[in-house]
């Protein structure tokens, strides 16, 4: 699939087909990507397409308290319509990296970036693994002219911080409106 999305760089936009399993899901327009990738001792980070694992990404988030019980094929399309970032174990005795993070940006790559579905296998955690995949995201070059970016936890305020984000002082400005319910639940 990063074959889809990585584009020539003087190309400005791309379209990215619909899955054929996911025929309600209209094609895509993306802006054109290429395909960034940073190393860290035994850490990959990366933004290929190709190198993602969604058993990992959905095993993951289908137990997490922001999205119990998320259907795979939801994983997926909302992967398909962020910037994801892909974080794995690399050693180079290892012929294939293992998958051990992930995060994405959902963003129109002027005004706002939404930072989604951050996550450190066990594992892997307290190495500093989770703030180089949001420190990186910050400042990759696609998202310079960004003016705000939002995120939502309950549980990883000091990573955030540390990171440059501040709770909103006066959210009484911001609404939210939604329909959802939970997975499977209607």
């Amino acid at each position: 699939m990063s074959q889809d999305l990585a584009e020539p760089p003087d190309q400005l936009w791309a379209i990215h087909p619909a899955a054929e399993d996911d025929l309600a899901d209209p094609p895509l327009v993306v802006a054109a990507r290429t395909i960034k990738e940073w190393r860290r001792g035994d850490y990959l980070l990366s933004t290929d397409w190709g190198r993602l694992d969604f058993d990992v990404i959905h095993g993951f988030l289908k137990g997490a308290y922001w999205s119990p019980g998320i259907p795979r094929a939801t994983v997926e399309r909302a992967a398909r319509h962020s910037l994801p970032f892909g974080l794995y174990h690399a050693p180079a005795a290892r012929a294939h990296p293992v998958q051990v993070g992930y995060a994405r940006v959902l963003t129109d790559y002027v005004g706002i970036a939404y930072l989604m579905d951050v996550f450190v296998l066990a594992p892997h955690r307290g190495h500093g693994l989770g703030r180089w995949l949001v420190e990186t995201m910050l400042a990759f070059p696609d998202f310079r002219d960004v003016r705000a970016w939002l995120l939502r936890s309950r549980d990883a305020a000091g990573l955030y911080e540390r990171s440059g984000f501040e709770p909103l002082a006066d959210g009484r400005h911001y609404r939210r409106y939604s329909r959802h319910r939970g997975y499977g639940r209607g």
